[in-house]
């Protein structure tokens, strides 16, 4: 609905229904994995910021969940029903339509990163937490440490 109202055309939803298993060389091995390392990138800064998570009680709770989830994979029997459905979303705009807001066709960003887009950062790309951090991450290293043995 979304699409259609910005204006795109020939629409197509699929859904997707990923198995999540550790058969080898299987999408849902892929799958798992990708979701066992992304799992703490996702709830960190959610779990911290808006419900008062402590840091360090939160990545050990992302490792006991991660270590539940791949022990769940592995059994067999209990991974039967073990899936993702994806849903993937198509459109063609039109090249003669007008560029359409999205946010304001939602009614607003609902995310805090893309609400400082065009106001008070100079670096839309940022979070307004993370300006002060941002000259440290963009500054080069003043010292380089070999990884490997001399």
């Amino acid at each position: 609905r979304v699409f259609l109202e910005a204006g795109f055309v020939d629409v197509r939803v699929t859904e997707y229904v990923i198995p999540i298993n550790v058969v080898d060389m299987s999408i849902g091995k892929l799958w798992l994995v990708s979701c066992l390392d992304a799992l703490e990138a996702n709830c960190l800064r959610l779990l911290t910021t808006y419900m008062g998570w402590d840091p360090d009680k939160c990545k050990a709770a992302c490792e006991m969940a991660a270590r539940e989830m791949a022990n769940l994979a592995k059994n067999p029997e209990k991974s039967k029903g073990l899936q993702v459905k994806m849903r993937v979303v198509i459109g063609r705009k039109p090249l003669d339509s007008q560029p359409t807001d999205l946010a304001e066709l939602l009614g607003g960003s609902i995310s805090p990163a893309t609400d400082s887009v065009g106001g008070g950062s100079p670096d839309p790309t940022l979070h307004p937490d993370d300006e002060d951090t941002a000259s440290v991450v963009a500054s080069p290293p003043r010292e380089t440490v070999g990884l490997g043995s001399a």
